[in-house]
């Protein structure tokens, strides 16, 4: 599967990696292939188009990360990990002025969900799996590439970030399989936990789950559960942008309902609408798509410009 993949690696010496946004799988997957790269010995420029979030700081080699845009132009490869277009690497403009250059450069898209483009080069996307890193390690393991505590570490990050802990859907026999050889190697999972669920747990946290839970409002037809958060309740709050991320897959708990969904307010004044599902009735990528998002069909998301919370309703 990867052959191609690593046959563009070895004939590169710039590579431009990047991935879609600040999420344990999408960090964990740069990161696991920055220190793959170093070992090859590869001039590598990862970007995210955000800062990394607090929590997901411990990641080996996240200090790397840049958020800065380079000449475009002086790479040879570009390495896009878990992102379903190129829309959600932040640059979709500059990657593709650069491609209508008509230089020798290859696109390579490693990813697992299910809107997936198809936007590359080289497409490697596995919808059964997990997460890009559990498709990362199946690379690692495929290209006898080494796997130490650090890689390890990074690996196992976006496995339990995208399997909610190993409680969702994209739990499977092989995730935990693979979850299990990745401690063995080094990867050591209650950090990981404590700093992706427990270290949110703050005063100001609660207090922020508390504004978005009260106004938690239920669709007993559909079976649906919605909430929403405002910038100025994190201003209120004083709490982080992290903090919202994990009441997306908590509203997925709630007993008797097929879709839990939260609305937050994005810095920029948009409104990003997250959904969460554990029912296989549901498939949630289906609705996103046609709001112009993607993701999966038990995790999905989309981004709309207005929403009105006087009028708030199911």
């Amino acid at each position: 599967m990867f052959r191609a993949t690593l046959q563009k690696i070895t004939q590169s010496k710039n590579i431009f990696l990047t991935s879609h946004k600040n999420c344990p799988d999408a960090t964990g997957s740069v990161c696991a292939l920055i220190d793959f790269l170093n070992a090859q010995r590869k001039n590598v420029y990862p970007y995210l188009a955000s800062p990394i979030l607090k929590n997901l700081r411990y990641i080996p080699g996240s200090g790397a990360i840049k958020t800065e845009i380079p000449a475009l132009s002086n790479f040879d490869l570009f390495l896009i990990v878990d992102a379903g277009d190129l829309k959600q690497t932040g640059i979709k403009e500059q990657l593709e002025e650069v491609r209508q250059l008509g230089f020798d450069q290859c696109f390579i898209n490693i990813d697992h969900h299910k809107t997936n483009d198809h936007f590359g080069d080289i497409n490697i996307v596995d919808t059964e799996a997990s997460s890009t890193c559990e498709m990362l390690y199946g690379f690692f393991e495929e290209t006898s590439a080494f796997i130490g505590p650090s890689a390890a570490e990074c690996l196992l990050t976006g496995i339990i970030g995208d399997t909610g802990n190993f409680t969702n859907a994209a739990t499977t026999k092989k995730s935990l399989k693979i979850a299990a050889s990745l401690i063995s190697q080094g990867a050591n999972i209650f950090q990981i936990i404590q700093n992706i669920v427990s270290a949110e747990a703050s005063i100001n946290t609660l207090r922020l789950w508390g504004a978005i839970f009260e106004r938690l409002t239920y669709n007993k037809k559909y079976d649906i559960a919605v909430s929403y958060v405002l910038q100025k309740d994190l201003i209120e709050c004083k709490a982080s942008e992290e903090a919202v991320e994990i009441v997306s897959n908590l509203l997925n708990y709630i007993n008797g309902i097929k879709a839990g969904i939260l609305i937050k307010e994005t810095r920029d004044g948009a409104y990003k609408v997250s959904m969460r599902s554990t029912n296989d009735s549901v498939d949630l990528a289906i609705l996103a798509r046609a709001a112009g998002g993607g993701g999966h069909k038990k995790a999905a998301g989309f981004t709309v410009n207005n929403f009105n919370q006087k009028s708030f309703q199911l």
